[in-house]
Formats: C-alpha cells, structure tokens, sequence
C-alpha cells in the first residue's frame, strides 16, 4: 500500500518513515497499556484500545486514495491464483 502511494523516488523513504511509525506505535501502544496495567486499570486498556482504534478510523477517512488501492480485475485474477497483472 505505501510503494502504491509513493513515486519511484520517494518509495524508500516512505517505507523507511512507514516501518519507523509502526514500530513507535507498538512501543506506545505497549508503554500505555503496561502503564495502566500496573496502576490496576484493566479494563483501562480495553478503553486506551478502543480509543486508538478511532482515532485509527478517524485519520484512515482522511486519506486520498488516487486509484493505488483499487483493485480492478486484479482481484479477480489473484482470486483465481494468477499473478496480478497491471
């Protein structure tokens, strides 16, 4: 999905800044749950869960999809276990 966002030229690093703020929200995500966790809200975590899934929903709205996740009759042709073809 991101090399389909990106041009030939900014490919790299947008997989490099994609893979560095994967692993920040892990560490985050990690961080807020073991912190609530061990103050002994449980069910604080299940909150702090569903709170990052909306705001994960919220900012997947706002992205502009300009036909590179369009699946077309690729899907098709995946479905039937060929390679996809442009």
């Amino acid at each position: 999905m991101i090399a389909g966002y990106s041009s030939n030229a900014t490919a790299s690093k947008n997989i490099g800044f994609y893979y560095m703020s994967n692993a920040a929200g892990r560490l985050l995500g990690t961080l807020t749950s073991g912190l609530l966790y061990s103050r002994d809200h449980f069910a604080w975590c299940f909150w702090a869960a569903t709170l990052s899934l909306l705001l994960t929903i919220v900012a997947s709205l706002k992205l502009d999809d300009p036909g590179a996740l369009h699946c077309g009759r690729r899907l098709s042709c995946c479905a039937e276990g060929g390679a996809a073809r442009p």
